[in-house]
C-alpha cells in the first residue's frame, strides 16, 4: 500500500481552521502549537504510519490499491475537516484517536553477519595466576608488594587473618559507605557535620567518624595506588631558578588500570584483524588492538607478550584571572587495551591523572624574548621527559602485570598516542607555530582541499 508523505496530506491549508500558510514547515509548526487544531495533526500523522490489518491483508490480495479508499471515523475522504456525527450514532468523536502509532521496525538478522576475525593466539601468554589478586587491588596494594613481603611478614599476616578488615581504614561497610556517599555527593563539611549531629544518627549506622574533619582523615589514610613525587628542574645557566613538577610512577598506574578486577572481562591484550566477510579483501578497523600499528608492536616483541599502548593527554588550564592567574597543566593516562566506551566514561576511573606539568614562568631578565621562549619549551619537554621516562625501560624489556582476573602477564608499556590540541600539538613536536606538525606541507596551502 502506497503511504502518502506528510506534505500531500496536509499541503499548506489547515483544515481545522482553514488557515493558508507560505509553507508546510509553518503549517506543522501551527498545530504543534495551537491547542485548537493539534489534534488534526496527529490524526493525520495516523494516516501516514497507522494501517488497519485488514488493508495489509488486501495489499496481499491486489497490487494496486488506491488511497482514497482508505478513511478513518470523523475524516472524510478529501482531508476536510471533520463532520459532526449524528445523534444516537455510535461514531468516535472528533479528535487525536485513541490507538498507539504502529510503526514497522526494521528486522536486523544476527546470522546475516558474515565478518571473520583473527586474534593472534601467541600473544599475552599467561606466566602463573594469583587467587587473591581483585582482594589486592581493593585495598590498594599490588602483587609486587605482596611478593617483597619477609616471610615473617607472610607468617603475621596468617596469625591475623581473622581480623582482617576488608573495609580499612573505615570500621565497617556501613562506615565506607556513608563516607563515598557524602563525598561523591558533594555534601559541605557544614551539611555533613550537621547529618552526624543527628541524635542517634552515628550510633544508628555504626559510624566511626563524629565530624566532617575526622571523616576526611579517614578518606586521606587510604592508601594511594600510585604515590604522589616531586622533582625541582633548573637550567645549567640559571641555577637559582627552580620550577617545581608534580608526578606519579606510571609503571604502577599502568598496572593499576590493568589489574581493576571490574573491568578484567573487557580488557584485551591479543590484536585482532577483522574482515567484512571470509574472502578477507575487506578490513574493519574499530578500537585499537584491530590497527596495524598494534600487530607491528607485536612483531617486534618475544613471543608471548603483550602490549600496553599508552595513551597520554595533556591541556594547560586556566584556573583564575583575578587572583594571580593560577593555571594547572595536567596530565592524564589511560591504556589502548580497554575500550573506548569505557575509556571516555569518568565514572569507569579508566584514564588516570599522573601528573601536573610545570606552569612557572620563566624571567625574562637578562635575555631575549626567543630566547625565553625556547627556555619556556625546554621546560615543557624535561617536564614530560620526568613524567614518562619509567617507560623507556619497561617498553625495552617488559614488566610483570597481574590483570584484574588473578592472571600474571608480561607486558610492554609503549607510548602510542598524544592526545593534544594544535598549540600543544606544534609543542611536542618542536614546530612552528601555523604550520603542520604532522607533514612538511607549507603554511600556505593548508587549507587546500587535497594534500601536496
Amino acid at each position: 500500500m502506497v503511504k502518502r508523505s506528510l506534505e500531500d496530506i496536509l499541503g499548506t491549508t489547515c483544515a481545522a481552521c482553514n488557515h493558508t500558510f507560505k509553507t508546510v514547515q509553518g503549517l506543522t509548526s501551527h498545530q504543534s502549537t495551537s491547542r485548537k487544531c493539534a489534534w488534526y495533526k496527529k490524526g493525520k500523522l495516523k494516516q501516514v504510519f497507522d494501517f488497519d490489518d485488514s488493508d495489509s491483508d488486501s495489499e496481499e490480495d491486489g497490487d494496486d490499491v488506491e488511497i482514497s479508499g482508505y478513511s478513518e471515523p470523523g475524516f472524510n475522504s478529501t482531508g476536510s475537516a471533520p463532520q459532526p456525527a449524528a445523534a444516537g450514532e455510535n461514531n468516535a468523536e472528533a479528535g487525536p484517536s485513541s490507538r498507539p502509532l504502529r510503526r514497522t521496525a526494521i528486522a536486523l538478522d544476527d546470522d546475516e553477519d558474515t565478518r571473520v576475525e583473527e586474534v593472534d593466539e601467541e600473544a599475552a601468554r599467561v606466566l602463573r595466576m594469583v587467587e587473591d589478586a581483585g582482594d589486592v587491588w581493593s585495598r590498594g596494594g599490588s602483587a609486587k608488594k605482596r611478593r617483597t613481603e619477609t616471610a615473617e611478614d607472610e607468617d603475621r599476616d596468617l596469625e591475623h587473618a581473622g581480623d582482617d578488615n576488608p573495609w580499612d581504614p573505615f570500621d565497617s561497610e556501613m562506615d565506607w559507605k556513608f563516607a563515598s556517599w557524602a563525598i561523591q555527593e558533594g555534601l559541605t563539611q557544614t551539611s555533613i557535620d550537621k547529618v552526624l549531629e543527628i541524635p542517634g544518627f552515628r550510633d544508628r549506622l555504626g559510624l566511626s567518624y563524629h565530624n566532617s574533619y575526622t571523616l576526611l582523615q579517614r578518606v586521606d589514610s587510604l592508601p594511594e595506588r600510585a604515590e604522589w613525587k616531586e622533582r625541582w628542574l633548573t637550567f645549567k645557566d640559571r641555577p637559582n631558578e627552580k620550577h617545581l613538577v608534580q608526578y606519579r610512577d606510571i609503571i604502577e598506574a599502568i598496572r593499576t588500570l590493568l589489574g581493576n578486577p571490574e573491568h578484567a572481562d573487557r580488557i584485551v591484550y591479543r590484536p585482532r584483524r577483522i574482515f567484512t566477510d571470509a574472502s578477507r579483501t575487506s578490513r574493519i578497523y574499530h578500537e585499537m588492538w584491530t590497527g596495524r600499528w598494534w600487530h607491528a608492536i607485536q612483531s617486534l616483541l618475544p613471543v608471548g607478550a603483550a602490549v600496553a599502548p599508552v595513551i597520554i593527554a595533556t591541556d594547560k588550564t586556566q584556573l583564575t584571572r583575578f587572583s594571580g592567574s593560577k593555571a594547572a597543566y595536567p596530565v592524564y593516562m589511560t591504556l589502548g587495551n580497554i575500550p573506548r566506551a569505557l575509556r571516555r566514561k569518568p565514572s569507569e576511573h579508566a584514564c588516570i591523572l599522573i601528573g601536573y606539568l610545570s606552569v612557572d614562568k620563566v624571567s625574562s631578565d637578562g635575555i631575549t624574548q626567543r630566547k625565553q621562549r625556547a627556555l619556556m619549551q625546554q621546560l615543557f619537554h624535561s617536564s614530560v621527559r620526568v613524567i614518562l621516562e619509567p617507560l623507556i625501560e619497561a617498553g625495552k624489556n617488559g614488566i610483570d602485570v597481574t590483570g584484574g582476573d588473578g592472571a600474571v602477564r608480561r607486558v610492554h608499556p609503549i607510548l602510542a598516542t598524544y592526545v593534544a590540541d594544535f598549540p600543544e600539538q606544534c609543542l611536542v613536536t618542536c614546530t612552528k607555530y601555523g604550520t603542520c606538525p604532522k607533514c612538511r606541507l607549507p603554511e600556505a596551502d593548508l587549507d587546500a582541499a587535497s594534500p601536496g
